[in-house]
């Protein structure tokens, strides 16, 4: 119970010290990102999209937030809003394991299984020791 409200006291202190920031002028992508990041955290899965919405328009080949707005958008259950956003990483990063590894998480939601094996097997080419593609591999293969 002590570490709940420590933890959402320290996400009020940083909502509303990106908040001042924005308020203030501080409006860089990473700004909004990092709030968006906050609202994720703390549950305003709708406010964290439109942060990284407007990252994304202050600097649209800001690959994080294009990531961050796909997991949103995936949280809510809206896969297809969030492959568009794995494609435009994709463009801007395509040697990213990250990405493929998002791309992969959105592919094996969407169904379509060979395309998500096909996305964790890169992005384990190009960072053997990623973890979570690994996992996702192994248990994807095992239910086919």
């Amino acid at each position: 119970l002590h570490s709940t409200s420590r933890r959402q006291r320290q996400m009020c202190i940083r909502d509303r010290d990106y908040s001042l920031a924005i308020k203030l002028g501080d409006s860089n992508a990473g700004t909004w990102c990092n709030r968006g990041l906050v609202y994720i955290k703390s549950g305003k899965i709708q406010k964290a999209i439109e942060d990284y919405s407007r990252a994304i328009e202050l600097r649209d080949d800001y690959i994080i937030a294009y990531l961050n707005r796909a997991h949103a958008y995936a949280f809510l259950g809206k896969y297809r809003t969030a492959a568009c956003d794995i494609d435009k990483a994709m463009i801007l990063a395509p040697d990213n394991a990250d990405v493929y590894l998002s791309k992969g998480i959105i592919d094996a939601n969407l169904g379509r299984i060979g395309d998500a094996l096909v996305d964790f097997q890169n992005a384990l080419i190009l960072d053997p020791s990623n973890h979570l593609a690994a996992k996702y591999y192994c248990d994807l293969l095992s239910k086919t």
